[in-house]
Parts: structure tokens; C-alpha cells; sequence
């Protein structure tokens, strides 16, 4: 019979391993409502890019995260579910309706396309992002409750959300209240 070291670590095998950073760029929901707005859409894309570079460099996947996130419509399909199974396998609640906010998320980011006013509808793309954005949130907080979260507003994002603030009100304006 072979002795049993009395300092060796229990054997069982965790989920996930506690983490030293999170594993997602999850901001709070009125962060990204503040800066997709102010910023015209353009946070979202920033929003794909930080998580999918985090999930490039926790799985060690080959992938480039900034021409996923330059198609981030398409790519929605395949990060959304993403976090949904990262979810579901840490038991942590989601809902994510993935093929829905996908396809929410796809048509909105087109909308872009439409004549005046009806553009100006692209710009509730976020609201598919929510949900994904939420449970990223509480898988974070689940795998790296130490990790400080994103700081609530750099200076930077206040300046960005000023001045996108000012020009979103000045294009509400010039659209809905043309010069005579």
C-alpha cells in the first residue's frame, strides 16, 4: 500500500478554475446604453471586441477579434451563444435568447441603411446586447468576484459620451426639424 501525503490538495475537480482576471468585458447595462448611443453605434463594436479578445486569450483560440468584430452582426451568432454555454455550464442564470437578440441585433445594425428618419432606428442595436452583457456580468462576478469590474466611467468615456451626447441630440434635431 502506497503512503498518502497528508499536504497533498484534495483531488476534486473544480468547474472552472478561479481566474486572476475576468473572463468578459461586461460594463454596466447603462454604460453601454450611454456610450452605444452617444457614440452612434459604435460601442458595440468595441463591446464585441473586448470580449472577443478575452475569450482569445482564455482559450488560446486562433481567431482575430477585430474582423469579427467589424462583422460583429454576423459574429453575434457565434458569441452570444458563446456565453450562453459558458453559463449554463457554471449554472449561472442567463437569459439569453441567442438566435433572437442575433437576429435583433443583425436587423438593427442594417437599419442603418434606411432613408431619413428611419436610420435613426439602428441605433437601439444595444438593446440585443443587453441580456448577453448581463450574464457576462454575473459570469464574471461567479468566476473573479475579486477582479475589480470595468471602472463605472474612465475620463475618456465621459468626454466620449459629452460630446457623442451633444452631436446624437444635433442629429435628432437636423432630422426631425429640417431648415425650412
Amino acid at each position: 500500500m502506497e503512503p498518502t501525503n497528508p499536504y497533498t490538495p484534495p483531488a476534486a475537480a473544480l468547474a472552472e478554475p478561479p481566474v486572476a482576471e475576468a473572463p468578459y468585458f461586461a460594463v454596466s447595462n447603462l454604460k453601454l446604453v450611454v456610450m452605444s448611443t452617444a457614440t452612434l453605434g459604435l460601442y458595440d463594436l468595441w463591446w464585441f471586441y473586448q470580449n472577443l479578445e478575452a475569450i482569445r486569450r482564455r482559450t488560446q483560440r486562433p481567431m482575430s477579434p477585430f474582423w469579427r468584430a467589424m462583422f460583429a452582426p454576423l459574429w453575434s451568432f457565434s458569441l452570444l451563444p458563446e456565453i450562453q454555454q459558458h453559463a449554463r455550464a457554471l449554472h449561472v442564470e442567463s437569459a439569453i435568447a441567442t438566435e433572437l437578440c442575433s437576429v435583433v441585433f443583425l436587423v438593427l445594425s442594417a437599419a442603418v441603411r434606411l432613408p431619413e428618419p428611419y436610420w435613426m432606428i439602428s441605433l437601439l442595436a444595444f438593446v440585443a446586447l443587453l441580456p448577453a452583457n448581463a450574464t457576462a456580468r454575473r459570469i464574471n462576478l461567479a468566476l473573479a468576484p475579486d477582479v475589480a469590474a470595468h471602472p463605472a466611467w474612465s475620463g475618456w468615456e465621459i468626454l466620449f459620451a459629452v460630446l457623442g451626447g451633444i452631436v446624437f441630440v444635433l442629429n435628432v434635431v437636423g432630422v426631425f426639424f429640417p431648415e425650412p
